[in-house]
């Protein structure tokens, strides 16, 4: 994986985001994975295309997690270009930070540049754009909308709660 890509991702971040508080909260996560089912249907989802509640737990690591981290650290701008920019760079580290979390434990058997190839991470990225913008205009949103839509924090408790628990 290339320094310069990874400075990139920092760039479009504004160098907001801790690889090392990604790798912790990724390692969290892919802990409680493995304590909930067993190394084995963690390893076998990981170096396949399965699908299921491990992949949807992975997969909601950089969907779910990534908007979680911009809102913290204030990086879910109003501009579209630049929303779509700082989510493409927040999800492509947390991919990274992922990754690695998965290698150094045994359970990602090949590593590329993170977990998915860089067409999931645009598919993600492209997720997590549209969440921010549902964000950014959450206030404004019809009543009986906003009833039926997650913000931000409650969507990570949804998501990824039973996993930090």
């Amino acid at each position: 994986m290339s320094s310069q890509v990874i400075a990139k991702a920092h760039t479009l971040t504004e160098h907001k985001l801790s690889e090392e508080r990604l790798e912790i909260f990724a390692s969290k996560i892919v802990n409680a994975l493995v304590k909930k089912f067993g190394r084995g249907a963690v390893v076998g989802t990981v170096n396949s295309e399965s699908g299921g509640d491990i992949n949807d737990a992975l997969k909601n690591i950089l969907e779910v997690g990534s908007l979680k981290y911009m809102k913290e650290v204030g990086l879910i701008a109003t501009d579209d270009n630049e929303l779509l920019t700082k989510s493409f760079g927040t999800v492509y580290l947390m991919n990274i930070a992922l990754g690695k979390v998965l290698s150094s434990n045994g359970l990602l058997h090949v590593l590329g540049e993170g977990f998915y190839k860089r067409s999931g991470v645009e598919i993600i990225a492209d997720r997590v754009f549209k969440l921010g913008k549902i964000h950014n205009g959450f206030d404004r949103l019809p009543p009986e909308v906003r009833n039926d839509t997650f913000t931000v924090d409650e969507m990570f408790t949804f998501y990824l709660g039973e996993y930090l628990s």
